[in-house]
């Protein structure tokens, strides 16, 4: 990196948004910016917060407009892949919530997670290697499990 200068993650619910307002900071010096954490599976949405996700080519196409932007300064972009596990409330994949066990979230004390089967854990073990992948497509340089 160019400075010590990093932009961690936060949330901007618009593409067009996100990508100019971490362009700004990239224009002003930083050396690294990030977006928001981003979920790596459907049940792994953050709804009604403020995230981003890695689900699919739609996702790549959004994020890559934040990570042009910040190149366009000189800055490195970064993502911070995502899983909530039990203190996902879900409200837009309507997915259960799922953990590595049905204990309740001390975050969300309205989520019983379903305890994750040996099936659930293969595929969210592939969802955070296609986030991975689909992170590498949309031009991130800086990715974070």
């Amino acid at each position: 990196m160019k400075n010590r200068f990093y932009a961690v993650p936060y949330g901007v619910e618009k593409p067009w948004t996100q990508a100019r307002f971490r362009a700004t900071k990239a224009e002003g010096g930083w050396a690294a910016v990030c977006t928001e954490y981003c979920a790596v599976s459907l049940d792994a949405d953050e709804m009604p917060a403020v995230s981003a996700r890695l689900w699919d080519e739609d996702d790549v196409h959004s994020l890559r407009l934040m990570c042009d932007e910040v190149h366009e300064h000189g800055a490195l972009a970064g993502v911070e892949l995502h899983h909530s596990g039990a203190h996902g409330p879900t409200s837009e994949t309507r997915w259960p919530a799922i953990a590595p066990s049905q204990l309740g979230s001390d975050l969300e004390p309205l989520i019983v997670p379903k305890a994750m089967e040996h099936d659930d854990i293969r595929r969210v073990q592939a969802d955070w290697v296609s986030a991975a992948r689909l992170a590498n497509s949309a031009g991130f340089d800086i990715v974070y499990v």
